[in-house]
């Protein structure tokens, strides 16, 4: 064995013993990871937005607990803390402005119960981000002031104005009813997804990796992180489309496109449960990216409910439904 061949190995340890490390850490905050996500869908309007949110906050609330010295009194303050703080950053970055006065943003269903369903989201588009943060977690998680205020990182009073300031805003709107969008994907893109559902349905390996970029991303949080369409391949790609034992995915497996809320979504339906969702970034006629919700079972959820179809749930990580791999 090379030189080279013992570097590659010792790499492949490396992360497989940060991945046992992280894994410790997703199941010490596994009992809030729901409110979690709970607390970013209000915040960001949307479920593939809230999921970002999470996996950010996640990554760096572990990775800040190297330097808390004096440990962590209250573990769901600080996640809520992490991502109110990564919001935040959100927002300035991209320079969203939220005041009723100015552009909104429009909301995101577009059925007209599902606009009504998300009235709150909905109005909370208003509100700029900390009167916005703090209405969510008075209003819907019941947080005390004391327990906001440390949140937010401000006092007592602070909060007690911005939540005034929040209600008083919506209370004065002049809301009529919104204007629900269809945010329709080209031809382009939706003849690169059918031929994705269609290559899957065959179990066409090869069909499938010439759809993706060169240089594409694979992305599942709490699965995997890909770069390169041959890492791909060898990886994701083949483990969707055979078992673990490397065999076809039985008949009873199969992908299909769907629309939601203006989004072209490629699922995977086994026995008529909801198991995964993938969400394609397509230019040029080629992937350039997917992420895959495998592992997020409160995104999951939601496109079941939305799509009146049971899920399966697979945990938040891999190895946590999947002892074996470990």
């Amino acid at each position: 064995m090379t030189s080279g061949d013992n570097s590659m190995n010792y790499e492949k340890d490396g992360c497989k013993l940060i991945r046992q490390q992280k894994n410790e850490f997703l199941q010490n905050v596994f009992t809030y990871r729901a409110d979690l996500f709970k607390y970013c869908r209000k915040l960001t309007n949307n479920p593939w937005d809230a999921e970002d949110l999470v996996q950010e906050t996640l990554l760096v609330a572990y990775g800040r607990m190297a330097d808390k010295h004096a440990g962590i009194q209250n573990l769901r303050a600080y996640l809520f803390k992490m991502a109110t703080n990564q919001w935040i950053t959100w927002c300035r970055r991209k320079k969203i402005r939220m005041e009723h006065d100015q552009a909104v943003d429009e909301p995101y269903y577009n059925e007209p119960m599902l606009a009504v369903q998300d009235s709150l989201g909905t109005l909370l588009n208003y509100l700029p981000p900390k009167e916005r943060v703090a209405l969510v977690l008075s209003d819907v998680f019941e947080s005390s002031n004391e327990e906001i205020a440390e949140i937010m990182g401000n006092t007592e009073g602070a909060v007690k104005s911005a939540l005034i300031r929040a209600r008083n805003k919506i209370k004065n709107l002049n809301f009529e009813n919104p204007v629900l969008i269809k945010n329709e994907k080209s031809s382009g893109f939706e003849n690169v997804l059918n031929e994705a559902v269609a290559a899957f349905n065959r179990r066409d390996l090869e069909s499938f990796a010439k759809l993706f970029s060169l240089n594409a991303i694979g992305n599942a949080p709490g699965c995997f992180y890909e770069t390169g369409v041959d890492e791909i391949k060898k990886g994701s790609l083949f483990h969707t489309i055979n078992t673990f034992d490397g065999q076809p995915q039985p008949a009873s497996v199969r992908a299909e496109k769907v629309l939601i809320n203006g989004e072209l979504l490629f699922v995977l339906l086994d026995g008529g449960h909801l198991d995964d969702v993938w969400k394609f970034t397509i230019e040029d006629n080629q992937i350039l990216q997917f992420d895959c919700y495998y592992c997020c079972p409160d995104v999951l959820q939601e496109i079941g409910r939305l799509t009146n179809t049971p899920t399966n749930n697979h945990g938040y990580w891999f190895e946590q439904n999947h002892p074996k791999t470990k």
